[in-house]
């Protein structure tokens, strides 16, 4: 809704995470998250695919993994590569800000917020030639 209302060399950062990893999937559904022709009927298609497959007691035998939070962060990583594709002259990236000490997060967290923000920050000021499409931490790439 928002990407018509963006100036055109505008930034769009999303707050994924390590746990959206494809490695958490069939090398099938790799596969299929990422096949350079997918849009986002298909991501959709895809993503509904799960939610029914948990709801039918399926999703393990087709490769999902018991999270719906690794899954919605993969669909994420997906997502930030097909809009990045599809609008081009934006700069659009998924970036894992870590384990961080939060409520969600707990004492245990090896970052402060400070840390994991960063890498939010970085994402949101880099230059109209910066990377588009990528799913970073600490400002270097990570595998998807």
């Amino acid at each position: 809704a928002l990407l018509p209302l963006m100036r055109e060399d505008g930034t769009v950062v999303m707050v994924s995470s390590g746990m959206g990893e494809l490695s958490c999937v069939s090398p099938a559904l790799q596969g299929r998250f990422l096949a350079p022709d997918l849009d986002l009927p298909a991501l959709s298609a895809l993503m509904r695919e799960f939610v029914d497959d948990v709801a039918h007691h399926r999703h393990r035998e087709h490769g999902w993994p018991s999270s719906a939070y690794r899954v919605s962060k993969v669909g994420l990583n997906a997502l930030t590569r097909v809009l990045a594709r599809e609008h081009p002259k934006l700069r659009i990236n998924a970036v894992c800000p870590g384990w961080v000490r939060t409520d969600m997060g707990g004492r245990s967290a090896p970052r402060e917020v400070r840390e994991g923000a960063a890498s939010s920050v970085w994402a949101a000021l880099l230059r109209p030639n910066g990377p588009t499409g990528g799913f970073f931490r600490d400002g270097q790439p990570i595998d998807w």
